[in-house]
């Protein structure tokens, strides 16, 4: 190897970082990635837009909320999962009206619609649970 750092290698020295210093990573990795794409990133203001747009939903309760909504199809909720059901939910459309203000934020700063961004984005419409 000529001495780089292999992504394997990029992982394990970041793996104790603090919450900030890999949020910080992860803006410039995203600016980077979109840079590479061919779309210009301007500022700080859109690289911190970008961080909130590309953070997913935590996967664990995606997928508890996934299970539950099933579970409902089928009516064998008990009460103590419907509530965990609901806050569930509530955390997704939280999640997801924030990003969707990201998201109108930064094609409002590139004076374009929400569809061309989301189109330079490479973001898929998010499938609801």
């Amino acid at each position: 190897m000529d001495g780089q750092l292999t992504v394997t290698d990029i992982v394990k020295n970041v793996t104790d970082w603090g919450i900030q210093d890999f949020e910080n990573l992860y803006g410039k990795l995203s600016a980077l990635r979109l840079q590479k794409r061919g779309v210009k990133v301007l500022n700080k203001t859109e690289s911190k837009l970008l961080t909130r747009i590309n953070l997913p939903f935590p996967t664990d309760k995606l997928e508890r909320l996934q299970y539950l909504d099933w579970k409902s199809e089928f009516g064998t909720l008990s009460e103590v999962e419907e509530d965990e059901s609901l806050k569930l939910a509530e955390l997704y459309e939280s999640y997801f009206v924030e990003r969707t203000k990201a998201l109108t934020q930064l094609a409002s700063l590139r004076q374009i619609t929400l569809d061309e961004l989301t189109t330079q984005l490479g973001l898929k419409t998010p499938v609801h649970g």
